[in-house]
């Protein structure tokens, strides 16, 4: 944060907003990072700070800015040293599930064990071994609500244009044939336990690398969500012509799908970093064009 307030209070003197400086460095979204006293700073690289610096009208910054980064940067993309505290218990003798899913799919896939490091590594650790946060597998509801509703849903559809849900532009491909969408969505390890009844469900792999920072220059947001699976969903149940509202919109997600499906979107978010990666998102998905393939 010391770094990061530095810079923030260097573009104010210069009189520079974070979107000048992304466009400046030819970057989308990441000065918000760079500047955030928040969620999520993060310390440019090294081939940003002349730039960044000339903008500013110095030529270096001062002590303990400039040490505080040049350690920081040194030590990007490396574990950091609790990770090497961790004892190695040996290997995972597979890839996981949706590494074996990708590749059963004609998807890179990297299928190489890997060292495990789960063995505790301090007494307190070692106390509540065993122990965890959440079950598996897990499960993410939609609630599917409609108001007002007046008489019946096709009254309600009649009278508001809203409340049925799209099964036609729905329907899953599988085996030749077009079933009606299921309750039920699945991501790729789930699809795994499922070899008979898979043609049955809509399931998408998680969003890839790629699509999860394409146009954000790194999407820091912990949940994105697979804009495959947002556009199957806009899709089921916003009528032609109708505008999509995201009240959390996150890093953007459901405002790419929405467009993507040809609907309008109004997003909100209360957090500046992620509204800078859904702007940054959503102004790439319209430049570069939607190339995520339709379910």
């Amino acid at each position: 944060l010391v770094v990061t307030r530095w810079i923030a209070e260097m573009r104010d003197k210069a009189g520079l907003t974070n979107a000048q400086l992304n466009a400046a460095l030819g970057l989308r979204g990441m000065a918000g990072h760079w500047t955030s006293q928040g969620a999520q700073p993060y310390v440019p690289h090294r081939q940003h700070w002349l730039a960044l610096l000339k903008l500013f009208g110095v030529t270096e910054p001062p002590e303990p800015i400039r040490s505080i980064a040049e350690r920081i940067i040194a030590e990007k993309g490396k574990p950091g040293p609790n990770w090497f505290q961790r004892a190695v218990t040996g290997q995972h003798h597979e890839a996981s599930a949706g590494q074996r899913w990708r590749s059963r799919n004609g998807l890179n896939a990297n299928l190489a064990p890997k060292e495990r490091r789960d063995e505790p590594a301090t007494e307190a650790a070692r106390k509540w071994q065993g122990w965890g946060t959440a079950l598996k597998p897990a499960a993410e509801h939609w609630i599917l609500v409609r108001k007002p509703l007046t008489g019946t849903v096709a009254a309600n559809v009649l009278s508001h244009g809203t409340g049925a849900l799209n099964i036609e532009a729905c329907r899953v491909s599988g085996d030749g044939k077009e079933r009606w969408p299921a309750h039920v969505t699945f991501d790729e390890e789930a699809a795994t336990r499922l070899p008979d009844e898979v043609s049955r469900f809509f399931y998408v792999a998680k969003p890839s690398r790629l699509e999860r920072h394409a146009g954000a220059g790194l999407n820091t947001h912990p949940t994105v969500k697979s804009i495959a699976l947002m556009r199957w969903l806009c899709r089921m149940v916003t009528p032609p012509g109708g505008v999509v509202l995201d009240l959390f919109a996150g890093s953007g997600t459901t405002g790419i799908a929405a467009l993507a499906e040809g609907f309008e979107f109004v997003g909100i978010e209360r957090e500046p970093e992620y509204l800078a990666l859904a702007k940054a998102r959503l102004e790439h998905a319209l430049t570069q064009g939607f190339d995520v393939v339709t379910p």
